[in-house]
């Protein structure tokens, strides 16, 4: 949590004072001010006689806030209608035998506790439009999160077992239901209970043996977690956010929120808390398995109003993806783009294969051929070299395998051909790129020690070859780079400081100066891929911050002005997942299609393919989708 969110963590709890219960549920005293206020909460959290207002012998589970009442779940009847909570009483909305319950907008995901599946459901004039069931899972179901994002404007669930297992799925874009299933996330054995914060897109989970743990719910985000709450051997039934503020709750009743325990509800086996803002008061409604009764009950409060933890970075949906990689692991890396001369819908992406070698797709994401150099890192291409008094479209590779680099010709139909594996004086080459100075060609390659090497380029007939004329060096490991072929300037990636710049003019000074640094909010380390995009008027350097699964945009003169960052997301309506923990990326600015392609593309290593999760592929998007983002 953000110090924003403590604050209102702070503002919550002293709110918790004069709380009135709609049936004699819940009740606190006045504290004395001058403690702190954890303190206060806690002395102030009593149990009264259970004279509670309950809804009972239903067999139930979970309820949600549903047209100005409430709808609850009976394994008894099927999901029932709630209107007052003074005097609850179910009316049949759906008959079945259902648990648990999530609702967003129209959509109402349940849980179908004959068949063992998830049972979507569509709101039409307030009666049920019932959805094919999602196929039955390889787990027992025992809790969901519905997670509508403000990134991408899509709704997703979350469907979770006590054995340690659950499942992102991507349900609708507000106007089609199409459920897909997105990833799969490991989460600890023992976990009962989720809530969804769409401020900070994260997903909580509370388990029993030690405590909440926190996770990105961004669907191209790693499977990595973090321990908010610390609470061994507890025993947290339930989660649930509103207004930002998360509150846990244990069997007994105890309701928590992060900074202590600020109310109690009198139970045996509290579950499935759930809660609304209704005027000035917070309804709430709880089940006690143990006596198989809902109960429900009104806050006296005033919860502080939304606020975002975080500045959500836009996302532009992935248009195409290319073929995927034939081996699990890490295996793609680097893109180049190809524009082929007369037609630009025959364009082609080069792709490094970082296993065997390089494939080329066409612009439909389809492979068209495949060479087996070996492992091949980086690629890079300039079209239009002049050898031998002809134009040639030459590619070069880093060549993992004996420390080489690896050339190509492309004609003029798109053909690719391998000319020649030239060997290098690096140690673990690692990154490339090419630099034109109209006179000669010249390849700029990198190893991990920070260390790169610059090469002029000589051709004898189609036989490249290379000579070392100087050596440039950044204090750390370097992979991506791109040189202005029309200025002479060289950016290089440090992957864990920032973005270097040197002159790639041969007889310049081999002195760089940092001029972009990983600041952990626009540039987030590792700095992966660099790029340059040629307008108009402007010529953009664009860099893959892999750190948070984004790509920054800045002037690529000085002061080298931030103009914008972005995320690939998914695109609902053809089914393609965003993209994440990119590597290389290639941009141009000519056309490669008509319509939105005209001004030029982006291409991106996608390191976690989902929707489902499946082996590593590339993704492009057009320019223009990008350009409706950039600062003017």
């Amino acid at each position: 949590m953000t110090n924003n969110n403590d604050n209102r963590m702070k503002t919550f709890t002293k709110t918790l004072l004069g709380i009135s219960v709609a049936a004699g549920l819940l009740g606190l005293t006045a504290c004395n001010q001058s403690e702190p206020v954890a303190q206060q909460a806690a002395k102030a959290a009593t149990v009264i006689s259970p004279q509670y207002t309950s809804f009972s012998d239903v067999k139930g589970g979970q309820a949600q806030p549903f047209d100005n009442g409430w709808l609850v779940t009976s394994e008894k009847q099927g999901l029932l209608i709630v209107s007052n909570n003074k005097d609850p009483k179910g009316k049949l909305w759906l008959k079945g035998e259902f648990t648990l319950l999530g609702i967003h907008d129209d959509l109402v995901v349940t849980y179908d506790r004959r068949n063992d599946q998830v049972q979507p459901i569509l709101v039409k004039d307030g009666k049920p439009d019932v959805q094919v069931q999602l196929p039955k899972r390889d787990f027992e179901i025992n809790w969901l999160c519905m997670q509508p994002r403000k990134a991408d404007g899509l709704t997703y669930a979350w469907f979770g077992s006590e054995h340690g297992i659950a499942e992102q799925w991507l349900l609708s874009n507000g106007k089609e239901f199409k459920p897909r299933l997105v990833r799969k996330l490991s989460v600890p054995v023992g976990s009962l209970d989720c809530a969804y914060d769409a401020n900070s897109d994260s997903l909580y989970i509370a388990e029993q043996n030690a405590g909440i743990w926190k996770y990105s719910a961004q669907p191209e985000a790693a499977n990595e977690t973090e321990l908010v709450v610390s609470k061994p051997n507890n025993k947290i039934t339930s989660l649930f956010e509103l207004n930002g503020n998360l509150l846990y709750q244990n069997e007994s009743g105890d309701i928590f929120d992060l900074e202590g325990q600020v109310a109690k509800i009198s139970g045996d086996e509290v579950e499935k808390l759930t809660a609304r803002n209704v005027g000035n008061e917070v309804e709430i409604v709880s089940f006690d398995d143990e006596v198989d009764s809902y109960r429900f009950a009104s806050l006296n409060l005033e919860l502080p109003k939304p606020v975002n933890k975080e500045s959500l970075i836009s996302e532009i949906p992935a248009w195409v993806e290319s073929g995927t990689s034939d081996r699990s692991g890490d295996t793609m890396d680097d893109p180049a783009i190809w524009v082929h001369p007369t037609s630009p819908e025959k364009s082609l992406i080069l792709g490094a294969q970082k296993r065997w070698g390089l494939q080329v797709f066409d612009m439909t994401g389809q492979e068209v051929q495949s060479i087996a150099t070996g492992r091949i890192n980086n690629v890079d291409i300039r079209q239009g070299i002049t050898i031998n008094g002809n134009k040639h479209d030459i590619a070069v590779a880093s060549l993992r395998d004996g420390d080489r680099l690896a050339f190509y010709d492309v004609s003029s139909n798109g053909k690719v051909t391998e000319l020649a594996k030239l060997t290098t004086d690096l140690s673990d080459i690692y990154g490339m790129c090419l630099y034109n100075d109209g006179s000669h060609l010249f390849a700029l390659a990198n190893e991990k020690s920070g260390k790169t090497i610059q090469y002029k380029v000589s051709w004898k007939g189609m036989k490249p070859s290379i000579e070392n004329i100087r050596t440039l060096s950044a204090p750390s490991q370097v992979e991506g780079c791109v040189a202005d072929d029309n200025t002479g300037d060289l950016f290089i990636g440090e992957e864990d400081t920032g973005i270097w710049h040197f002159s790639a003019k041969p007889e310049a000074s081999t002195q760089g100066s940092l001029i972009l640094k990983a600041d952990g909010k626009q540039l987030v380390a590792d700095v992966e891929g660099l790029a340059l995009y040629h307008g108009k008027d402007e010529t953009y350097l664009v860099a893959s911050s892999q750190g948070n699964d984004s790509y920054v945009i800045y002037d690529a003169k000085a002061p080298y002005t931030f103009k914008g960052h972005f995320r690939i997301g998914t695109n609902f309506d053809t089914g393609i997942d965003g993209s994440s923990e990119t590597d290389g990326l290639a941009v141009t600015s000519k056309a490669v299609g008509s319509g939105a392609w005209q001004q030029g593309m982006l291409a991106v290593q996608d390191g976690r393919n989902r929707l489902p999760d499946g082996n590593q592929v590339f993704k492009w998007v057009p320019w223009s989708e990008i350009n409706k983002l950039l600062v003017k």
